[in-house]
C-alpha cells in the first residue's frame, strides 16, 4: 500500500516515526562518525603544531650552543690553549680561559660542562677529569667531529668516554655538542675540539608543556633512531623508532590492541626527529561514549513517541475527516453548511476559517477577478516600459544614420555616446556589470561633457590589463565625475584634466577620479570626511548635510551607500583633496570575478 493511499491517521503516524528515526540515526551513526573524524584531524593538526613548535625550540637552543662554541673559539685566551706559541704565559691564559668557561657556565643552565682539547691530548676544564690515560683524541666522539664538514656535532648518547663529569652528571643526563678548532694557518689542520655537554633537563623543559591528550606524549631520536629523550611510557619502547622513515610524515603501530598513530618530522639542521604518539582508540573513546548514550536516548524517545503518535493522530484525523465530508458538500455549491464543533485549539480554529471562507467566497471570486484584472494592467505597463528604451535607441539610430546621411560627424559622435550611456545605464535590469562597460559609460559621458565645455578640459582613462573582466555596480564613476567637473574643473582657470583609472591593492579593486581643479579647504574636506564616516555608523543625522548645500552631492551620496550597503562598512569611497591643487576620489569595490 502506497503512502498517499493511507489515511491520514496512519500518514501521521508513518511520518512521526521517520522523523524521529532519521534524527537517531544520525546522532547514533553519521554524528558520531562526522564527530570523530573531526577529532582525529583537530589531534592531528594540535601534535603538528606541537611538533613544529619544539623542532623550533630545540634548533634554537643548538644555535645558541654553536654560536656559544664560536665564542669561545674566539676568545683570546682560549685561541692560545689551541694554538700556543713560546711566548706564552700558560699560567695565565689557562686562569682566563677557565674563568671564562666557568662564566658560561654559569649565565647559560642548559650546561652542563665543558671542555677544551688539544690536537696532542692536552685538556682544559673544570668540568671534567680523565678516567684513564688512554688518549682522548682516539675517541670515537672526537674523530667524529674533527672529520665533520659541518659546524658542530651533536652526540646524543655520549657513552664510553674516557671522562668523568665534576659535577656529577652521567652519560645518560647530557648531549654532546663538540666543535672542532682549525689551525688559521694551516686552515686543513685540526688544532682540536671545543666538547659542551647540554643537560638532558633542559630538552624535557622544552616538551614539558607539550601535552597530546589523555594518553599521547612526544619523543626525540636521532639521526640513529636511537631516544635522545622520551618520557617515561610503556609504549615508548615498543613504538621503535628505527620504524620511521623519511624526513617527515605519519605512520601507524599496533600495540596491546590498540593502533597508535605517529606523526614526525626531522630537522635538517640538528638531524634529530621529533615525533608525536597518541591511541586513535582513546581520542575516539568518548566518541563511542556519545554514540552509545544516543542510541539508548533515541530508543527510549521512539518507543515513548509512538505511544503519544497513536493518540495525538486519532486526535487531529477525527476532525479532519469532518472537514473533509463539509468541503465535499461545498464542492457541490452547497454553501449552507457549517463546522459547528466548539474546539479552541489549531483544528477548532481551522473549522472557524472554514466558516468565514464559505461566507465570504462569493466576494472572494469577485476580489479574484479584480485582482486578475489589475495583473494584467501590470503587465502591460511592464511592456510597456521594456518597449521604450528599444523605442529610444531606434530613435538615436535614426537620428545617427540621418547624421551620417549629411556627414554631421560630430554629431554622430555625439549621439553614439549618449546611445551607450544610456545603454550601459539600464544594463537590462542587471545592477553588476563588467569593469570595461563602466569604463564605457563614463568615456561616453566624458566625450559628451568635453563637446559641451569645448576646451575646459582633457581627460585620462587607464584600466591595468587584466582587470576588465571583473564585474563592479553600475554607474558608480559617472557621479564622481560630474563632481569633478562641476565642483573642480569649472572653477579653476585655464584648462583642467581628469583622470580615471582602475588598478589592484591587495585583495581589493580601487577605482580613481582625479582632477587638478580648485579642491577643497582643510575644513570642508574634514567635514566631508565625518560624513562619510557617519555614513557607516547609519547614524539618524549622518545624512542632514548631504545633497543640496552639503558637502557630497546625491550622485557621490548614492554611489556610496550603495558600496556600503552591497559590501560592508570597508568599502565605499574616500576622499583626499588640497585647496587650489585638485581632488582624488578613490573608491574601494570587491574583486568580483566575471
Amino acid at each position: 500500500m502506497s503512502i498517499p493511499s493511507l489515511s491520514i491517521r496512519n500518514r501521521l503516524l508513518v511520518s512521526f516515526l521517520a522523523l524521529l528515526l532519521l534524527p537517531v540515526i544520525t546522532l547514533g551513526v553519521v554524528g558520531p562518525f562526522i564527530f570523530s573524524r573531526s577529532i582525529e584531524t583537530q589531534v592531528i593538526d594540535h601534535t603538528l603544531r606541537m611538533i613544529s613548535q619544539v623542532d623550533k625550540n630545540l634548533e634554537y637552543l643548538v644555535v645558541n650552543l654553536e654560536k656559544l662554541s664560536n665564542l669561545l673559539e674566539a676568545t683570546p685566551a682560549i685561541h692560545q690553549f689551541f694554538i700556543p706559541t713560546p711566548v706564552n704565559d700558560s699560567d695565565n691564559f689557562e686562569g682566563e680561559a677557565l674563568a671564562f668557561m666557568d662564566a658560561c657556565l654559569q649565565t647559560h643552565k642548559e650546561i652542563a660542562g665543558i671542555l677544551l682539547i688539544s690536537s696532542d691530548d692536552r685538556i682544559l676544564t673544570h668540568h671534567y677529569t680523565r678516567i684513564t690515560r688512554d688518549p682522548l683524541t682516539l675517541e670515537p666522539w672526537y674523530l667524529k667531529a674533527v672529520g665533520s664538514t659541518k659546524g658542530i656535532t651533536i652526540i646524543s648518547r655520549p657513552i664510553g668516554r674516557n671522562i668523568r663529569s665534576q659535577l656529577g652528571y652521567g652519560s645518560d643526563d647530557v648531549v654532546s655538542i663538540v666543535k672542532p678548532v682549525r689551525d688559521p694557518s694551516h686552515f686543513n689542520r685540526v688544532a682540536g675540539a671545543i666538547l659542551i655537554d647540554l643537560r638532558l633537563e633542559s630538552i624535557q623543559g622544552l616538551l614539558a608543556d607539550s601535552s597530546l591528550g589523555r594518553d599521547g606524549y612526544l619523543y626525540i631520536s636521532d639521526q640513529n633512531g636511537e631516544l635522545v629523550f622520551a618520557p617515561v611510557n610503556e609504549t615508548i619502547y615498543r613504538i621503535a623508532p628505527l620504524q620511521i622513515a623519511g624526513s617527515e610524515g605519519r605512520t601507524f603501530r599496533r600495540y596491546n590492541h590498540e593502533v597508535f598513530q605517529i606523526l614526525y618530522k626531522q630537522s635538517p639542521y640538528t638531524g634529530w626527529t621529533t615525533a608525536g604518539v597518541f591511541s586513535i582508540q582513546s581520542v575516539l573513546r568518548e566518541v563511542s561514549f556519545i554514540r552509545l548514550y544516543a542510541l539508548i536516548v533515541g530508543s527510549f524517545t521512539v518507543f515513548l513517541a509512538i505511544i503519544l503518535s497513536v493518540f495525538f493522530a486519532s486526535s487531529i484525523a477525527r476532525p479532519v475527516e469532518k472537514l473533509r465530508s463539509l468541503m465535499k458538500q461545498a464542492e457541490t455549491g452547497d454553501f449552507s453548511i457549517r463546522f459547528s464543533d466548539q474546539r479552541q485549539d489549531e483544528i477548532g480554529q481551522l473549522g472557524h476559517s472554514f466558516n468565514r471562507m464559505i461566507e465570504e467566497i462569493s466576494n472572494l471570486i469577485d476580489q479574484v477577478y479584480y485582482e486578475q484584472q489589475r495583473k494584467r494592467e501590470t503587465e502591460l505597463r511592464v511592456l510597456q516600459e521594456q518597449i521604450k528604451p528599444h523605442f529610444l535607441y531606434n530613435t538615436l539610430d535614426t537620428i545617427q544614420w540621418m547624421a551620417q546621411e549629411k556627414g554631421a560627424g560630430d554629431i554622430v559622435d555625439m549621439v553614439n555616446a549618449l546611445t551607450q550611456l544610456f545603454r550601459v545605464g539600464l544594463s537590462k535590469g542587471q545592477e553588476f556589470i563588467p569593469l570595461r562597460e563602466e569604463f564605457r559609460h563614463v568615456e561616453s559621458y566624458l566625450f559628451i561633457q568635453k563637446v559641451r565645455y569645448e576646451d575646459k578640459f582633457d581627460y585620462t582613462i587607464r584600466i591595468v590589463p587584466g582587470l576588465e573582466q571583473l564585474r563592479v555596480l553600475k554607474v558608480i564613476l559617472q557621479p564622481l565625475v560630474e563632481n569633478a567637473i562641476y565642483h573642480g574643473i569649472k572653477e579653476r582657470r585655464g584648462k583642467g584634466h581628469i583622470y580615471v583609472g582602475a588598478e589592484l591593492e591587495e585583495q581589493d579593486l580601487l577605482l580613481t577620479v582625479e582632477d587638478d581643479g580648485i579642491g577643497m579647504p582643510a575644513d570642508k574636506l574634514a567635514h566631508l570626511q565625518e560624513e562619510l564616516r557617519l555614513s557607516h555608523q547609519l547614524h539618524p543625522d549622518s545624512h542632514k548635510d548631504w545633497g543640496e548645500g552639503g558637502h557630497i552631492g546625491f550622485g557621490a551620496r548614492n554611489v556610496h551607500e550603495r558600496i556600503f550597503l552591497n559590501f560592508g562598512p570597508n568599502y565605499g569611497i574616500t576622499y583626499h583633496s588640497i585647496w587650489g591643487q585638485g581632488t582624488q576620489v578613490t573608491v574601494r569595490h570587491p574583486v568580483i570575478e566575471g
